[in-house]
């Protein structure tokens, strides 16, 4: 899938303003999906199920009775899916995820981490 959307989830306008500018950086030319609440990516990914995105979703949202990965169960998210934490050194965090098959990236990695897009039978975000 060419130009794969990318979904991401969080409450902090400067986490999305940070995201935009490493995609930018790497020259990912994939369309940047925001959302800030949980219900709007619920309703979003409603009408989108067909849809293969990859999903960046926040551990904590302000003003959300969930966390982010509950919202991933609740929507049985697949694909690739990364969750976006400061908490990702808590066991019982990091244990949900392996559950959900959900890998971790560290907060204060966003604005380093190396992301590439890979293109093979699908592609994929590394």
């Amino acid at each position: 899938m060419l130009n794969q959307a990318i979904i991401i989830l969080d409450d902090d306008e400067l986490i999305h303003a940070a995201w935009k500018e490493r995609f930018k950086k790497e020259n990912i030319s994939s369309p940047l999906i925001s959302f800030y609440k949980s219900e709007d990516l619920a309703a979003w990914h409603k009408q989108n199920k067909n849809e293969c995105p990859v999903y960046l979703i926040d551990y904590e949202l302000i003003g959300s009775e969930e966390t982010g990965l509950e919202i991933i169960q609740k929507l049985n998210l697949k694909n690739q899916i990364y969750l976006v934490s400061s908490r990702c050194n808590e066991q019982l965090i990091r244990e949900h995820c392996q559950q959900l098959e959900v890998l971790i990236v560290p907060k204060s990695f966003a604005p380093y981490i190396k992301i590439e897009m890979l293109k093979n039978d699908m592609d994929q975000m590394i």
